[in-house]
């Protein structure tokens, strides 16, 4: 084991929780009516019940150096933004729709859908003020992930996760530059931190795949090993179709 890892028991993460508090009162288990999501890990510890847990689970991966080193400052998330160009680029949804999917897939992009904004997408207390939504997945490399759990000797899996963030943060600023050097608006919404937007349910409903019940997403090529990003933008564009390939019934 290398010098300076601090090792931590399950018993050192459960006494994180809030006492009182479970994840089931903020997720909506058996409210009886649906609601915008609240807050939960990856927001700010001010905004949430569980930010010291969060705290702990994010200093124990980054005991690994080069898990730290790809959630640095160093690390190579995207281009800044560029200024919008005056004055909107005249095309039809279905070309701009075309165009968008293109770019994105030709920089860093594996996946791309593209779906309305709903309110049912966005944090309670935060606001999207844009119409559309374009999702993005990066594909993980199955070696790395498939050596998980990360460990302070063997942190590929931690590491494969980061490096895919980073990637999908790059690509979704890319497109975010493409929209904006076309007259049109957009905001980046990488992760792992979350903002505003809540990205598994517009991911599903642009095209990108089924909920699994893991709490996540299923694919049809990539299955669940895949990170998402996402710009909203005000662009005319054109929703895609939900993509069920029969997960659930499975």
């Amino acid at each position: 084991m290398s010098d300076g890892y601090v090792h931590r028991t399950s018993a050192d993460f459960r006494a994180l929780f809030p006492e009182g508090k479970s994840g089931n009162d903020v997720n909506g288990l058996g409210d009886p009516v649906a609601r915008r999501p609240r807050p939960f890990f990856w927001h700010p510890p001010a905004e949430q019940d569980f930010g010291a847990l969060q705290g702990a689970v994010i200093d124990h991966h980054r005991q690994a150096p080069s898990i730290a080193e790809a959630y640095s400052r160093n690390a190579d998330r995207g281009p800044r933004p560029v200024a919008k160009a005056p004055g909107a680029a005249q095309r039809s949804p279905a070309e701009w729709s075309a165009a968008v999917k293109a770019f994105a897939l030709g920089n860093d992009a594996d996946l791309v859908g593209i779906t309305p904004l709903r309110p049912e997408y966005v944090y309670e207390g935060y606001e999207i003020p844009h119409p559309w939504l374009v999702i993005i997945g990066v594909a993980m490399d199955y070696e790395n992930l498939a050596s998980a759990p990360a460990t302070i000797d063997d942190p590929r899996a931690g590491w494969e996760v980061a490096d895919k963030y980073n990637k999908a943060a790059r690509a979704c600023r890319k497109l975010a530059n493409f929209v904006l050097g076309t007259g049109y608006e957009a905001k980046t919404y990488p992760g792992p931190m979350a903002t505003a937007l809540n990205m598994i349910p517009a991911a599903i409903a642009a095209g990108l795949g089924q909920l699994g019940k893991h709490g996540s997403m299923i694919n049809r090529s990539y299955g669940s090993s895949f990170r998402l990003s996402a710009i909203a933008t005000d662009l005319p564009l054109v929703a895609d179709a939900e993509d069920r390939f029969g997960s659930e019934e499975f």
